[in-house]
């Protein structure tokens, strides 16, 4: 089994038991519309704000590698959310936020969808989807965001 293969199967085991015994069992899970090979381009945004244990970090790609796209979408689906929508989100104290943004066909036309994922503490997430919808999203972001870029070097 390749390592690829692996890091996508193991998430979503981790994301559940980061959940501080939340049961997520039921949750509806992080889905796309489209496949890697619909996308054309994938933006990634990821900001970690330091603080006492971290360095900050701020990561911002374009990609128009298939493989890229590939990662993206592995990696954010399958993360359990919580069904019911929030009416807030606080965008601006967060610990750390995963911004991606995929340019894709549908119908030969050039279709984009968003998602921002924000961490304020463990197990204590939000999701904004491409509608605006705003979910609770348990689990760690930083998680997604490693195996998004992989062995590439993290700026």
């Amino acid at each position: 089994m390749n390592k690829k293969l692996l890091t996508f199967a193991i998430l979503p085991i981790v994301l559940s038991l980061s959940s501080c015994g939340q049961n997520t069992k039921d949750w509806p899970r992080i889905s796309f519309s489209f496949t890697a090979d619909d996308v054309i381009e994938t933006r990634m945004y990821f900001h970690q704000k330091a603080n006492s244990y971290v360095e900050e970090i701020k990561d911002s790609r374009v990609s128009k590698e298939k493989e890229f796209a590939e990662r993206a979408i592995g990696a954010l689906s399958g993360y359990p959310y919580k069904e019911k929508a929030t009416k807030s989100i606080d965008t601006k104290n967060y610990a750390l936020m995963l911004d991606l943004q995929f340019t894709y066909l549908s119908d030969n036309i050039e279709t984009i969808e968003k998602i921002t994922l924000y961490e304020y503490g463990i197990s204590d997430g939000k999701v904004v989807f491409n509608n605006g919808e705003i979910h609770f999203l348990p689990g760690t972001v930083r998680g997604g965001y490693d195996s998004i870029v992989g062995k590439e070097s993290k700026q």
